[in-house]
């Protein structure tokens, strides 16, 4: 009777063990498929107690190069999209701490960050702000911001991401019109 009852506690352990590696590669999978779609997964990752017993580099490992790196590199920050971050601090390289965080200020425009298409939403505000003029040319915004997405009638169409507007089912638009070649209507296109 006892061979029995040990037989079913391994059992129920391994059953147990499968269960939860695979959740956690589930979790982690997600995390790394799309930069901008993190947020969906920040609390489980949060919640993982597992986490807490990694050092720097099994954390890099598992969710990839940080960001940005804060305090002499004891604390990372990962991009989550729809304005959220992920921080994780280390002490003596070991997790001591892991919170999520909002970022509600916009980043400059740059070209690199606009060819990330998972950013262009946090730099189109300043992208319109201090790049886009009335009267500017196509050529000189395909320069700029490279092919579009999608053209018709005479507008440019830039995919800048479900970010902007936080609608989870359908991205928001920069649209860009033309008039005899010229600038002459930007708008952002949100559903």
């Amino acid at each position: 009777m006892e061979n029995k009852f040990e037989k079913k506690i391994i059992i129920s352990f391994f059953i147990v063990f499968i269960v939860f590696s695979c959740n956690e590669k589930t979790i982690y999978q997600k995390w790394n498929s799309k930069i901008s779609k993190r947020y969906q997964v920040v609390d489980s990752i949060i919640k993982d107690k597992t986490m807490y017993l990694k050092n720097k580099e099994e954390i890099i490992s598992l969710l990839g190069k940080p960001q940005s790196v804060y305090n002499d590199g004891n604390i990372f920050s990962y991009y989550c999209g729809m304005s959220i971050y992920m921080g994780i601090s280390f002490k003596d390289s070991i997790v001591e701490d892991i919170w999520r965080y909002e970022n509600f200020f916009k980043d400059k425009f740059s070209k690199s960050k606009w060819e990330n298409e998972e950013y262009r939403f946090e730099v189109v505000d300043d992208l319109i702000s201090n790049y886009l003029k009335i009267g500017c040319t196509e050529d000189f915004i395909v320069s700029l911001l490279g092919l579009p997405d999608k053209k018709y009638n005479n507008c440019l169409y830039y995919n800048i991401g479900i970010g902007y507007s936080g609608n989870l089912m359908d991205p928001d638009w920069l649209m860009l019109c033309f008039e005899n070649q010229y600038l002459h209507k930007i708008e952002i296109i949100v559903y």
